[in-house]
């Protein structure tokens, strides 16, 4: 009889601690999502479709935002700020693929990406030099080589 108050008690605390670290890991999750700006839960939703949406930037007047967004034929269609807040009409934008011009969606995080230019409704091209940024392995070479021959110990007169 005593065993199974104990148990229940046992049980209570094992919830009870439980609930109490769920909650602090989904406040950390939402204050993160708050300060990235939306980027986080647009990422997981993402993640999570392997590869049938798209992660879309729009970069806006003032600002970028994050997005979503997916491929239909020759068409990329996705929801900006106004269409997702607008619970009536949900019409999806859209900008037609070109032919003959470069695909405009890029791999970053693991996740496909394309940015978008909200003013002109156009896609935002960047050149795959630009995201590598500026690394030089002859550079890097000479610099770690530098720093093993580097004399350690002897005052410098």
């Amino acid at each position: 009889m005593e065993d199974d108050l104990n148990m229940d008690a046992l049980i209570k605390d094992m919830l009870v601690f439980g609930a109490s670290y769920l909650m602090i890991i989904v406040g950390a999750l939402l204050l993160f999502n708050w300060l990235s700006n939306g980027f986080l839960m647009s990422f997981i939703k993402i993640k999570m479709r392997r590869g049938k949406k798209v992660l879309v930037i729009i970069n806006g007047k003032l600002d970028s935002y994050p997005s979503t967004g997916w491929v239909e034929g020759k068409r990329f269609k996705y929801y900006d700020r106004e269409t997702r807040r607008d619970n009536k009409n949900k019409i999806a934008k859209f900008i037609d693929f070109e032919d003959g011009k470069p695909n405009p969606i890029i791999r970053l995080f693991g996740v496909p990406v394309i940015m978008i230019d909200e003013v002109n409704n156009k896609f935002v091209m960047v050149e795959s030099g630009e995201l590598g940024g500026t690394y030089d392995p002859i550079q890097q070479e000479q610099y770690i080589i530098r720093a093993l021959q580097r004399q350690i110990g002897r005052a410098h007169v």
